[in-house]
């Protein structure tokens, strides 16, 4: 008679990986770059009224990025931080209420 072996299927173990400081650092320097040359060049972008924009660059590049890693979701971080600063300071975003 032939003895059977029982295979029991190993745990899948998921491993999460985090970017370094440094890496985070550098997305959200070359993110804020980006936002400071679109808004230089006086490029025509509509704002929505309550974001203002970089609010709404930050929204715009939010959902063409589609939540991957890469220069969209650092220009999306920093347009973030921009506009959570300009609020916070001043009271209003950069661009609100301009059409």
């Amino acid at each position: 008679m032939r003895q059977t072996r029982t295979v029991h299927a190993k745990p899948k173990h998921h491993r999460r990986h985090h970017a370094s400081a440094e890496k985070v650092l550098m997305g959200m320097a070359i993110g804020g770059f980006a936002l400071g040359f679109i808004d230089k060049s006086g490029t025509a972008i509509p704002t929505i009224p309550l974001l203002g924009r970089a609010g709404t660059i930050a929204l715009a590049a939010h959902f063409i990025g589609k939540g991957r890693a890469g220069v969209l979701t650092d220009i999306r971080n920093a347009a973030a931080a921009v506009a959570a600063y300009e609020m916070g300071s001043t009271g209003k975003i950069a661009g609100e209420g301009e059409l």
